[in-house]
């Protein structure tokens, strides 16, 4: 078994420093709302911009150019929430 985590501090320390973490993220099947959660990694990419995504399908993320009003941090967490993104502790 493996143990999960929503410590967003610590997980966009992992992939700030180049790690790529497993995660899971909940979705809604239409048109029930059916919560369903999809394995997938977050990861610093080239250029920059940290992913949630798996086999093409990107669930969410931080761009470049979304880092204005707010730090990267604090984007990176409330992309997390949205996504009820929990990750698994290695």
């Amino acid at each position: 078994m493996y143990k999960t985590s929503q410590d967003y501090e610590q997980l966009y320390s992992l992939v700030a420093s180049g790690a790529c973490v497993a995660a899971f993220v909940e979705y809604k099947m239409r048109p029930t709302d059916f919560v369903c959660k999809d394995i997938c990694k977050v990861e610093r990419v080239a250029g920059g911009n940290i992913l949630m995504y798996v086999r093409g399908m990107q669930y969410g993320g931080v761009y470049t150019f979304d880092v204005e009003d707010k730090s990267e941090i604090e984007i990176f967490k409330l992309e997390c929430q949205s996504l009820n993104l929990s990750w698994i502790q290695g």
